[in-house]
């Protein structure tokens, strides 16, 4: 069960981790434009469960911005295979 599964965005950590990331990034951190409103995960929270409280790993973006921040799923190839785009 992931933390978001277990309610991780309604805990006071979660909210005390967005308050302060807000605090210190009040614009957007993508753009560079707008006022930051969402604190959103560098690292992604499913697959570093263990920065979830970490500053360093938080951003402040505006509302637009988030979807445009998320890292891309990479596709593992098997070893000793690579791909050439023509």
């Amino acid at each position: 069960m992931t933390l978001k599964e277990q309610g991780w965005y309604h805990t006071p950590a979660h909210r005390r981790w967005r308050k302060l990331v807000l605090q210190r990034d009040k614009i957007c951190q993508h753009c560079k434009r707008k006022p930051a409103t969402e604190a959103h995960h560098i690292k992604p929270l499913e697959e570093y469960p263990d920065l979830a409280l970490d500053l360093d790993n938080g951003q402040g973006l505006c509302w637009d911005c988030p979807e445009l921040t998320k890292q891309k799923k990479q596709v593992k190839l098997p070893k000793g295979i690579r791909v050439i785009k023509a």
